[in-house]
């Protein structure tokens, strides 16, 4: 069964293991509709997504969307804001953006290869999972400034779940040199890192000769 909290709907995840939704719909609403009845929904979407072939941009996505019926979504966090000014926190490794608009509403459905993750506790292991990766993602950017380019290209092209995967690997071997017995939720972390690793090997969505994450960006 599908989670629906304010016309926000993370769909179940595909294998027992995955931390995330292969799939994000959010109804998007006009933040001057039905103000009166105490109702609280979906605004405004921001995420960020391939402006071109070899660069990437945050969008704000809102009702009535008319630029468009799709778009490429890139890694990166995303936030789904309310028009009580909540907001719900997600990140994606990328994927492709459905939009359909109509005249009540606008849907987006976001389907991706890689969970999308969606971000509560602070100790909760999705939420350590995408903090953690937007660490990673972050040295790499400041590793290729000044120039961007390049890392903005593979940005953009990266297969969702193959960044997924090196990203996995990537944090593996960050935490297998740390201690975590004082710090229980680190220590889950890392057990998470290791399970599912073998649960994507044993399923075959594994990739085979998987790059390091410093090539792949």
């Amino acid at each position: 069964m599908k989670e629906n909290l304010l016309n926000v709907v993370f769909y179940p995840p595909d294998r027992k293991n995955s931390p995330g939704a292969p799939r994000l719909d959010v109804i998007l609403r006009d933040p001057s509709a039905n103000q009166s009845d105490g109702d609280d929904f979906p605004v405004r979407v921001s995420m960020r997504i391939a402006a071109c072939e070899d660069s990437s941009e945050i969008s704000s996505f809102s009702h009535p969307w008319l630029y468009g019926e799709s778009q490429q979504v890139c890694a990166g966090m995303m936030k789904i804001s309310t028009n009580k000014k909540d907001n719900i926190s997600a990140f994606t490794f990328g994927g492709e953006l459905d939009i359909d608009t109509g005249e009540n509403s606008t849907t987006l459905s976001l389907h991706s290869s890689a969970p999308i993750l969606r971000l509560e506790d602070f100790n909760s292991i999705p939420t350590i999972l995408a903090n953690e990766v937007a660490i990673l993602l972050g040295e790499r950017r400041a590793d290729e400034l000044p120039h961007m380019a390049p890392y903005e290209r593979h940005l953009v092209c990266v297969d969702p779940l193959t960044l997924y995967c090196a990203c996995l690997k990537k944090l593996k071997a960050k935490f297998s040199e740390i201690t975590h017995t004082e710090t229980p939720s680190l220590s889950l972390f890392y057990i998470f890192l290791e399970t599912e690793i073998d649960s994507l090997e044993r399923e075959n969505l594994w990739p085979d000769n998987l790059q390091d994450l410093e090539a792949l960006l």
